[in-house]
């Protein structure tokens, strides 16, 4: 090197060296540090995000809602769309659904439920083909009859068909009605990433969908019975009908990701108390 003694010439080799390997030792680190970041908040949310879900689904049942309950599956009546009758025509009865027909989509009907009086629910499966004869004018007509105020919401008004024939006690003018969804929740192994569990959901007797996956055994949901002040891991019997509260618990984790040996396994876990707003 022209003007370099070689003692200097070797110096600025080795500085050069170090300045590499300080650099890319850097780099690498904060690349480390970067990803598990990323891994954390991934696995945080996906336990965030399920329990989320699930409160939103589940905090809308009502008394007498769950047909199964268990710490790794619950079965439920999720109301659709819950409304009042406002009239009367042979055995149909016409009422008006505080959702309207957003949230009832056809295949996930499984039935319609009444509330009587006393505050004691009863369920009758039907779908929404059969229970739907016609929504709109006509039945905003009859209802507005019967002193309903109709601005505005026709079409939220619809005539539920056979109804009062096919329950009891019968609905009259001002009782509760529901049309519900079947809904499934279990914990079973994933498919989209084996060694861990996944949640997955739909209506009951149909293909269920992994919702979410990386859940960890410790996973799953527990109950509360009206009076008590404990969660049970089953319910079963007649006092499914006194579920008023479900806890669920979603442990979700990441293993090895990071580091084949596993040094860079990250658990997180996040429960989540689901008061059933309709029981009450």
């Amino acid at each position: 090197m022209a003007g370099f003694t070689l003692i200097e010439a070797l110096v600025a080799v080795t500085l050069s060296a170090i300045l590499v390997t300080l650099v890319t030792t850097v780099f690498f680190a904060q690349n480390q540090f970067y990803s598990e970041a990323t891994l954390r908040s991934h696995v945080q949310e996906n336990a965030r995000s399920v329990t989320q879900f699930v409160t939103s689904e589940l905090q809308s049942a009502g008394t007498e809602a769950f047909q199964l309950a268990e710490n790794r599956q619950l079965r439920v009546r999720k109301p659709l769309a819950l409304g009042i009758v406002c009239a009367i025509a042979g055995d149909d009865v016409h009422a008006y659904l505080l959702q309207g027909s957003e949230n009832v989509v056809g295949n996930d009907v499984a039935g319609w439920g009444v509330r009587d009086t006393t505050g004691a629910w009863a369920y009758y499966t039907d779908t929404w083909s059969n229970l739907n004869v016609s929504s709109g004018s006509s039945s905003a007509f009859r209802c507005e009859n019967s002193g309903a105020d109709t601005v505005g919401a026709t079409a939220d008004f619809f005539r539920l068909r056979n109804v009062k024939n096919s329950s009891e006690p019968k609905p009259e003018v001002g009782w509760v009605v529901m049309v519900y969804q079947d809904l499934h929740y279990q914990f079973s192994a994933s498919a989209l990433e084996t060694g861990t569990i996944g949640l997955y959901r739909g209506n009951y007797g149909d293909t269920l969908v992994e919702l979410s996956t990386g859940m960890t055994a410790n996973a799953g949901f527990r109950y509360r019975l009206a009076g008590d002040t404990t969660f049970l891991a089953t319910v079963t019997g007649t006092q499914l009908d006194s579920i008023e509260a479900v806890r669920l618990t979603a442990t979700a984790e990441s293993t090895g990701q990071l580091d084949r040996t596993g040094d860079n396994t990250y658990s997180y876990g996040w429960t989540a108390d689901i008061l059933l707003k309709n029981v009450h």
